[in-house]
């Protein structure tokens, strides 16, 4: 019994000792808050302190009164302060807390000036542990059983319960976590937790300086988390972040309070947008772990973009191309590097057996389905995507093209798609070929012709198995021809093979040269290179004089040594090639270095006028033309050629380029290389005169096609082939008489003498690809533009002559053969022509059909039967050829002949829309401007013709159709068009006879108003391209975004009744509250709804927060997450044109009524008494970032 009783005392004894450790809780005595700048704008007051504020990193004393004193404000530093408010200093914490109950926690940063932010949470000391709470209560914490709720510092650990609990940590720098919202009056208080709790999730917690305080500070967005530890911000301002690994996605707002946003319920392969970068992760394991891809996934592939019931968007990347459905389903092409993507463009092969092709852009619209063409022509060859797999043919002109090869996955194949210079190489993989890989301006390119594989290692190009094509100035030398066809001009010896300056170990007496880019070599008499150092030509452009007797360029005086005298015509800084022509000294002395490897002194004597030659009377080269007019070639006056006795030495770097004609005479070609050059037709060769020589030019930059005009007997000026005149600026295509194709080696080629209508090909750098048809006619034949007399659609034939491909116009179509020659269709307009598609009959008595693909050469058809695709209210025509002719039948009308010279509606394909157009024994499809406007199409119904003066509509003979914004509307009878669906123009006079006193008052209004309404449209019009919501009434509602070829637009239901976070760019409809309630777009939500409903009275210009559903639509991202949208009664649209005239653009977020939140501030408006209710934004075609926070 005593041992019983005494062991009873113990336990009392100890429970009493553990209630006495444990410290009571003080109510917090310090009053403080944020100062009000009036607060502290006169510190005058001598009365006793008795509270406190603060602003930034100042604190201010106050009287009872709230009146600041005289006190000297007490200055904080960054960091985490511990204040003792009844000390005026930070706090000891070198034992316990003396003064518990005026103990306040600030967190302090500084970026560029201090800013302070009183916080709320848990404190350790060198000995102690305390909470200071948000809800005025400060308690040491002493050591206890487990309390294991997360946010919470566990007593029996002294860790706060994150993950799997966190310790504290001593130094400055800290780490962020995330935690769950708690009501214990700690880090929040219990009147902001129950504010937090409906919405938010989480709050922004740091552990720094032996402290666990809740983050004021924070830019807000997207936060990866891992295991509760916040790993990095997606929209930091700092560049290269990102997240190596995390397990769930948090939204955080400026005030560090969070909701979950996202985490992948499902294992692949994720992109995630940090802001800056598209990073890939890995996302595996039980749970769910992203990883960043540590380049396992490197190359190109699609990904599938989607968004959950919740509307959080998913982009992951799609294993098998069999299973995808473009139609339904959105997909981009990514390339992929080392865990960091980008956006590319290329077609796919999907869909079961791979039957269907895909194109993909690097733009922000999704891949589509590409069926309507069998190829794609790319500036370099064509892309054959017809079938399962791929093919693609090389392109040695501009319309002749190799044999087709298959496409295998892993090779590269120069394509150049997309762009008027030849920017990319095709990467090619497993159904899927995309644009990825640059060509630099000065590349040389090597394709295998047995495979057209862009060839590796083949830079010798020392055999007929490659194409060689060369880059410069952005443009390729087409036909540049197998590598064996090249004329090599060098007499002396060129090993570009050993002389690279590492194998040059012979110590044997020197006995003959090489040359390899600026570089000269010493040969032994076995031709290995010596030891001697290698000889720099020159560093600088131009022609060199060479002297190998004394090793060193001649620049001055007579030639001494002429024997061992060589030229070089140096160029890209580097790069020297021999070169052969005629030399003047600056004393007047003459000099041949011949390709026959004769050097000799030119003296004075009788005249030879032979081209080519120096002219020993006149001491002038003989030449038949220039490129011009240049240097005074051309005279002002009579503009003929001033070349009738020669062309001059020029003294100058600048140099002209002249042009003679070939000779076997041994000055600027040797024997061989005449042979090589030498063929049936007329062949002329360039000349440079610089630098007081004339010189065989054997490296012009790129390949020319030179446009000869005869201007006297025996005289031509030459215009290059990219379409700049650098000289007069004029038109230098208006006229020709003759046609050469010069390589970069300079030798040029008649490639045709003309008669009849030719269509050229252009490049220009001015106007980029042209196609232009001449006419050519007279004797001599003289090339002229077309002055519009034969506009239209006609059949060309191409012609193949062995030096060029011809594309000449056909007069009788009775004459066309399509199975043994080439036929293409093109549509001209004052000498511009374009490809276009169409049928023609042709052949005796008209009896054959042809179909000309726009991309491809026209072949047999047997029967013409082409049914017009869908529009996207079900327009539907439909074309046949019957044998002796076409007939045409739009709707359910019946079929009707087709007319020559009338114009038919015919919808081709589901992007654009076309006019068919008929002419004798031509049907063609060519593109009218309707698609960027609102057009207006009336069919005669007994014919099928598109009328002519017709807009009135005034009678039941015409059908109406309605073309808005690409897309063809409902149509209807003429006397039933104010029923129209989708006809804006009707609905916004829908209620024209009940106004008609309202529309009389507002057109008197208008005269007194009209700048104010002129400014007014000029901001709030609808775009033609027109992106956003669409209404004809509530069950009538298109959604228009863009697509790869325009706007796609589909219908839209209302499926929301309330503004809220997770439908921000939405249309919503509160049909509880009232029936009759007006539809409403949903602007933003944060903590409050910010809403706008759409009718006549809130008219206007307003802005739209970011979501999935406005990202999709109008292209916001966390870059620029506002976009300026005009409201309209029936439309809610994207204005990319608005203009204030300012720099910004400003918007009173709360309105000044309810119906004005988020509209953008004009001239004249009232500014919001609270100045951080406007947002400054800077914006650029209708996307906006927000520029700064206003405080003044």
């Amino acid at each position: 019994m005593f041992v019983m009783r005494l062991l009873n005392l113990v336990v009392v004894l100890l429970l009493r000792n553990i209630s006495l450790t444990k410290a009571e809780p003080v109510t917090a005595t310090t009053d403080l808050r944020e100062c009000s700048s009036a607060t502290i704008q006169n510190c005058n007051s001598a009365e006793a302190a008795s509270k406190y504020c603060y602003k930034d990193n100042k604190i201010f004393t106050l009287d009872e009164d709230g009146a600041c004193t005289t006190a000297a404000a007490i200055t904080l530093t960054a960091g985490v302060k511990i204040f003792d408010f009844t000390t005026k200093a930070e706090a000891v914490t070198t034992g316990a807390l003396e003064n518990l109950a005026t103990i306040v926690l600030f967190n302090c940063v500084e970026n560029g000036t201090v800013t302070c932010k009183r916080t709320y949470g848990y404190v350790k000391t060198d000995t102690n542990y305390y909470s200071i709470g948000a809800d005025g209560k400060n308690e040491e914490v002493v050591a206890g059983p487990a309390d294991t709720r997360a946010g919470v510092l566990d007593p029996a650990t002294f860790k706060l319960n994150v993950g799997d609990g966190v310790e504290f940590v001593s130094d400055g720098n800290g780490s962020i976590y995330l935690v769950e919202l708690l009501d214990n009056g700690i880090f929040l208080s219990t009147e902001d937790y129950k504010k937090a709790i409906l919405s938010e999730t989480h709050f922004i917690l740091e552990a720094v300086s032996n402290t666990f305080i809740f983050s004021k500070f924070n830019s807000g967005g997207e936060f990866c988390v891992l295991k509760s530890k916040v790993v990095t911000n997606l929209d930091s301002e700092k560049q290269n972040i990102f997240c190596d690994s995390f397990d769930n996605i948090y939204n955080c707002f400026k005030d560090s309070l969070c909701r979950f946003y996202k985490s992948f319920d499902k294992p692949g392969k994720y992109i995630e947008d940090d802001g800056s970068f598209y990073v890939l992760y890995v996302c595996e394991g039980n749970p769910i772990v992203c990883t960043k891809d540590d380049g396992t996934n490197d190359g190109v592939h699609i990904f599938k973009k989607y968004s959950n019931e919740k509307y959080i968007t998913f982009i992951k990347l799609t294993e098998d191309l069999a299973s995808i459905d473009i139609e339904k389903e959105d997909y981009n092409m990514f390339e992929c590097k080392s865990g960091f993507c980008e956006r590319t463009n290329g077609f796919i092969k999907y869909g079961i057996g791979f039957s269907k092709t895909g194109e993909c852009s690097e733009d922000f619209y999704y891949c589509t389905e590409r069926d309507w063409e069998s190829s794609i022509e790319g500036n370099a060859g064509k892309l054959n995507i017809s079938g399962t797999g791929f093919t693609y043919t090389i392109k040695h002109g501009l319309f002749e093209y190799d044999a087709p090869k298959p496409v295998t996955g892993g090779k590269d194949y120069f394509f150049a798609y997309g762009t008027y210079k030849y920017d990319y190489i095709t990467f090619s993989n497993a159904h899927l070929v995309a644009f990825v890989k640059n060509v630099n301006e000065f590349d040389d390119i090597y394709i295998t012709t047995s495979t057209n594989v862009v060839g590796k290692g083949a830079e010798k190009c020392n055999s007929n198995t490659y194409y060689h094509y060369v880059i410069r100035n952005n443009y390729i030398r087409f036909d540049s021809g197998p590598c064996n066809n090249q004329i090599d001009s060098s007499a002396l010896p060129d090993n570009t093979e050993t002389n690279n300056g590492n194998c040059c170990t012979s110590t044997k007496a020197e006995s003959t040269y090489c040359y390899k880019d600026n570089k000269i070599y010493t040969l032994d008499e076995d031709g290995a290179c010596t030891t001697a150092e290698p000889i720099t030509i020159s560093s600088k452009e131009g022609v060199k004089i060479f002297d190998f007797t004394r090793k060193v360029e001649v620049t001055t005086g007579a030639l001494e040594n002429l024997e061992t005298i060589v030229l070089f015509n140096c160029f890209e800084g580097d790069k020297c090639k021999r070169t052969y022509g005629y030399v003047k000294t600056d004393n007047n002395r003459y000099y041949r270095i011949g390709a026959d490897g004769i050097n000799e002194e030119v003296v004075s004597g009788d005249a030879d006028t032979t081209s080519g030659v120096l002219n020993p009377a006149t001491f002038k080269l003989n030449v038949l033309g220039t490129i011009g007019p240049r240097n005074g070639v051309i005279d002002p006056d009579t503009y003929k050629l001033n070349i009738e006795n020669g062309a001059e030495f020029v003294s100058d770097d600048s140099g002209s380029s002249y042009f003679v004609e070939l000779a076997n005479n041994g000055i600027f070609l040797s024997s061989k290389d005449y042979e090589i050059a030498n063929t049936p037709s007329k062949t002329i060769i360039s000349i440079m005169a610089v630098k007081n020589t004339f010189i065989f030019n054997n490296v012009l930059s790129f390949d020319l096609e030179l446009f000869g005009l005869h201007l006297t007997s025996s005289s031509l000026v030459f215009y290059v082939f990219n379409g700049v005149d650098t000289f007069t600026g004029n038109d230098i295509f208006g006229s020709f008489d003759s046609l050469y194709s010069c390589s970069t080696d300079g030798i040029c080629k008649l490639s045709v003498t003309f008669a009849g209508k030719y269509i050229k090909d252009h490049i220009s750098y001015d106007n980029g690809h042209e196609i232009r048809l001449y006419v050519c006619d007279g004797n001599p034949v003289v090339c002229t533009k077309d002055d519009g007399t034969n506009d239209g659609v006609n059949v060309f034939k191409l012609i193949n002559d062995g030096k060029g491909t011809l594309v000449k116009l056909v007069e009788d179509l009775a004459s066309v053969d399509l199975e043994s020659e080439k036929y293409q269709l093109f549509d001209c307009k004052s000498a511009d022509c374009r490809r276009t598609s169409g049928y023609i009959k042709y052949g005796k008595d008209f009896s054959s059909v042809g179909r000309c693909p726009y991309d491809a050469d026209c072949t047999v058809q047997a029967e013409a039967d082409n049914t017009g695709l869908e529009g996207l209210y079900r327009i539907q025509s439909t074309l046949k050829y019957t044998g002796t002719g076409f007939t045409y039948t739009i709707q359910d009308s019946t079929p009707k002949d087709l007319i020559s010279g009338n114009d038919y509606l015919f919808v081709e394909d589901k992007y654009s829309d076309y006019i068919c157009f008929s002419k004798t024994n031509i049907v063609a499809f060519y593109i009218e401007d309707i698609r960027k406007k609102e057009y207006d199409v009336y069919i005669n119904t007994s014919t099928n013709v598109v009328g002519k003066g017709a807009e009135k509509c005034n009678s039941d003979i015409y059908y109406h159709y309605v073309i808005s914004f690409s897309y063809i509307r409902d149509s209807a009878l003429c006397e039933n068009t104010d029923t129209i669906p989708g006809n804006s123009t009707e609905n916004e006079n829908e209620n024209k006879k009940e106004n008609d006193n309202e529309n009389e008052n507002e057109e008197e209004n208008e005269n007194e108003n009209e700048n104010e309404q002129k400014n007014k449209e000029e901001n709030t019009e609808i775009e033609n391209n027109a992106i956003g919501y669409i209404i004809s009434d509530e069950n009538n509602i298109s959604i228009c975004k863009q697509s790869p070829k325009d706007i796609i637009c589909t219908e839209y239901t209302i499926t929301e009744t309330s503004c809220t976070s997770d439908n921000i760019g939405k249309l919503f409809k509160n049909n509880e509250k009232n029936s009759n309630e007006e539809i409403s777009i949903c602007l933003n939500y944060s903590d409050k709804e910010y809403s706008v409903k759409l009718n006549a009275v809130n008219q206007g210009n307003y802005v739209l927060y970011k979501s999935s559903t406005t990202n999709e639509i109008f292209g916001t991202s966390n870059d620029k997450p506002y976009v300026i949208i005009t409201i309209n009664k029936n439309s809610v649209l994207l204005n990319t044109k608005y203009s204030n005239g300012l720099k910004y653009v400003y918007i009173n977020k709360e309105g000044n009524t309810s119906s004005s939140m988020y509209r953008i501030m004009n001239k004249g408006d009232n500014c919001p008494k609270n100045i951080e209710n406007i947002l400054e934004l800077e914006c650029n075609n209708g996307l906006c970032s927000e520029h700064l926070n206003i405080e003044n």
